[in-house]
């Protein structure tokens, strides 16, 4: 392997290590954020099986009373956006999944001892 070829197989590796660490907090957020939809889910719902006409939200470190409606509002609404986080974020991990997928066969290229057994 001449100069070249090792500062491209160096560069390869520099690169699959950084995209596989970036799909792990890519991951990790994902992880989160369906987290966060399930908390927002259950709220929803025990909140359209309560018969108040008034609840409390908590806000930093106070509690507000508002309308149910109007909470169901702001729940439904965070509830859209964090599925559109989760949608950005599924898309941005194919990508990355099948980047890793191009260096991964690259490498495979250059150094044939690293190919699987099947």
């Amino acid at each position: 392997m001449n100069e070249e070829e090792r500062r491209q197989a160096e560069e390869l590796v520099a690169k699959f290590q950084k995209e596989s660490e970036q799909l792990e907090r890519m991951l990790l957020q994902k992880q989160a954020l369906m987290l966060k939809k399930v908390e927002i889910e259950q709220a929803i719902n025990e909140l359209e099986k309560s018969e108040v006409k008034e609840a409390y939200k908590i806000a930093g470190t106070i509690m507000i009373m508002k309308s149910k409606e109007e909470l169901l509002k702001e729940l439904k609404d965070a509830l859209e956006e964090t599925d559109l986080q989760v949608k950005v974020l599924e898309r941005s991990e194919i990508k990355l999944r099948e980047s890793l997928e191009e260096s991964g066969k690259k490498l495979q290229k250059m150094f044939p001892e690293l190919k699987e057994e099947s």
